[in-house]
């Protein structure tokens, strides 16, 4: 079973398992604390570096900005949880 990816937003909160000073500074960070040192250290600019890509699905070079993500990819799939039974649904029971 593929996991899904969960997109990350600047406000989120990492706390990792092991450390990992080649990569990150600290075991508990921020997104963007640490999308920040990342661009900074990887780009000079932090909106992203102008560049061209060329997709392997086609459609030719396009010209644009590449930047930097992190994204979350859980062990386990997340819950949804179960919608609470309408009101309506006791009444009908309650009639029949």
């Amino acid at each position: 079973m593929k996991n899904e990816v969960v997109s990350l937003t600047r406000d989120d909160v990492v706390s990792l398992l092991h450390e990992n000073k080649e990569l990150f500074n600290s075991r508990i960070f921020t997104i963007g604390e640490e999308i920040d040192k990342l661009a900074d250290r990887f780009f000079s600019r932090k909106d992203g570096v102008e560049c061209r890509i060329l997709r392997a699905s086609g459609g030719g070079w396009k010209k644009g900005k590449v930047r930097l993500s992190l994204e979350f990819i859980p062990d386990e799939p997340e819950q949804v949880p179960q919608q609470p039974e309408s009101i309506l649904d006791d009444l009908r029971r309650l009639t029949n």
